[in-house]
């Protein structure tokens, strides 16, 4: 059983054996994939990554809009806040990523797998207890 084996298209298995993508890039990418792909659907990491992307209450929407985010706010991921409500005849609220999505996030596209997995809360597996990660099957 190969418990290290990480599929890659054929441009990333040639950017991993030229040295442009560190190891750790691979693993932090394969972590986020999973972690992210057993919580969330498509459209929840679309959101996750859209509300990264937006400067601060950018992201104003109605108690319907809100819905769509419901994933990513229960996991603590982005953050909401009621901006407005006039009488209840409408009532909105911002949504915004919060520290923990943006941490992800970050861990994730800086390929930083110790990071990521401290930030889901999740030892780093796969290495010695030097840290050293094994060598990767590509």
């Amino acid at each position: 059983m190969v418990l290290n084996l990480i599929a890659l298209c054929p441009n990333c298995h040639r950017l991993y054996h030229t040295g442009t993508i560190p190891r750790d890039a691979i693993y932090a990418y394969k972590a986020m994939l999973v972690a992210i792909s057993r919580a969330f659907d498509l459209d929840a990491v679309d959101r996750l990554l859209f509300l990264n992307a937006c400067p601060k209450d950018f992201l104003i929407v109605s108690g319907d809009g809100l819905l769509h985010f419901a994933r990513v706010i229960a996991a603590g991921l982005a953050t909401v806040e009621l901006k407005a409500n006039n009488n209840w005849q409408i009532v909105t609220y911002a949504v915004n990523i919060s520290g923990k999505g943006k941490l992800i996030i970050d861990a994730w596209r800086q390929g930083d797998r110790a990071r990521l997995s401290q930030v889901l809360g999740r030892p780093v597996t796969g290495g010695d207890s030097s840290g050293a990660l094994p060598a990767a099957k590509v």
